[in-house]
């Protein structure tokens, strides 16, 4: 679409529209992060997710511990490096399994995952 030719309340539409479908989109990649992450769960912390070389899992007390692979194959199908692949599952393990009136809130789509993501990141680790 050419920008030079949308009136103002056209442009508002479409960015309105445009953000809204970003924002459905997003769900669908936590929620999916989720159910990718919760088929490869561990039970030997020896085999799990951790941040970088320190024993620390990925989420917090009560999200499962999920293997290292599951990241690295997850990360590599979106097109993401691992650090942020990593940082993704993490962010939706913490909030699907440790924070669920909040994950209520995201997958009803009144929160948006990034602010969602803001509030989870302060309960982690």
């Amino acid at each position: 679409m050419a920008t030079g030719t949308l009136d103002a309340a056209t442009a508002l539409t479409a960015a309105r529209r445009a953000r809204s479908e970003a924002d459905a989109a997003e769900v669908e990649v936590l929620v999916q992060a989720v159910a990718w992450a919760n088929q490869h769960t561990v039970t030997d912390p020896d085999f799990a997710a951790t941040w970088g070389d320190s024993p620390v899992p990925l989420a917090g007390e009560d999200a499962p511990l999920v293997s290292n692979f599951c990241v690295t194959e997850f990360s590599a199908a979106l097109g993401m490096s691992d650090h942020s692949g990593r940082a993704l599952i993490a962010e939706a393990l913490e909030i699907a399994h440790r924070l669920p009136r909040v994950w209520h809130r995201v997958t009803s789509g009144t929160l948006q995952v990034w602010r969602a993501g803001s509030g989870s990141r302060r309960t982690s680790r």
